[in-house]
């Protein structure tokens, strides 16, 4: 069950951006190259930052960020099973100045299109179709303190032994992959608390979470995130 959610995760984070400037900047969230079990004993990443705002992947809403921020919620040509919505923002206050992309499923975002993925990377400046937002925001992180900008060497002591890793990415260029994939329990910050009533009607979930780390110079250049449930 859990290579079939990991297969979705992939495809709701790497599926194909209605603005084919903004793509150019995202790496590929796993590529073919990178073997890596699900070894992680937690999630790696749900929550995240972006100025005043505070939100969870699967629970915030690309809604509810464009309320706040403003923007315009994109829907990406596709069907069902492939398409997708984003907001896309360029931040240019601080150091290091970023693009920034929030996902939603057209499948496994639902309805009210939470946010099943995040992706950042360091930009010299705004593509076509990213906003700048209406508030001053300075700074994207998300938990254990990870933003661009930040040393290499501090984000991967914060995040422990990844499942993956290429290239030299604590003192040079390379990548670090976390990989998290568990059936859903009462824990769960997301969906807690109704595990015993799903299973009790036969609905079991499984949920995948994936979060790549980019490294330039020692530093982070960027991230992909993501989080998918399934049942």
């Amino acid at each position: 069950m859990f290579r079939i959610v990991l297969a979705v995760f992939c495809l709701a984070v790497g599926a194909t951006a209605a603005n084919a400037q903004e793509d150019e900047l995202f790496p590929d969230p796993f590529p073919d190259t990178v073997v890596a079990k699900a070894d992680q004993q937690r999630p790696p990443v749900l929550r995240f930052r972006l100025g005043p705002i505070q939100g969870l992947l699967e629970k915030t809403t690309l809604g509810q960020l464009q309320r706040r921020l403003g923007g315009r919620i994109v829907r990406n040509n596709g069907d069902a099973s492939e398409g997708e919505y984003h907001l896309c923002y360029f931040l240019a206050a601080g150091s290091a100045p970023q693009v920034l992309r929030f996902l939603s499923d057209s499948e496994m975002g639902g309805t009210t299109h939470v946010i099943t993925g995040i992706e950042t990377q360091t930009a010299a400046g705004r593509p076509a179709g990213c906003s700048s937002p209406a508030k001053q925001v300075r700074a994207f992180s998300m938990d254990h303190g990870l933003r661009i900008g930040a040393a290499m060497a501090g984000t991967a002591k914060a995040f422990g032994k990844p499942s993956a890793a290429t290239g030299n990415p604590i003192r040079g260029a390379g990548d670090l992959f976390y990989v998290y994939g568990k059936p859903l329990t009462n824990a769960d910050p997301v969906f807690g608390g109704t595990v015993d009533r799903d299973r009790a009607n036969g609905r079991l979930c499984d949920v995948a979470d994936l979060l790549r780390i980019q490294a330039r110079r020692g530093r982070v250049y960027g991230f992909v995130a993501s989080r998918v449930t399934s049942c």
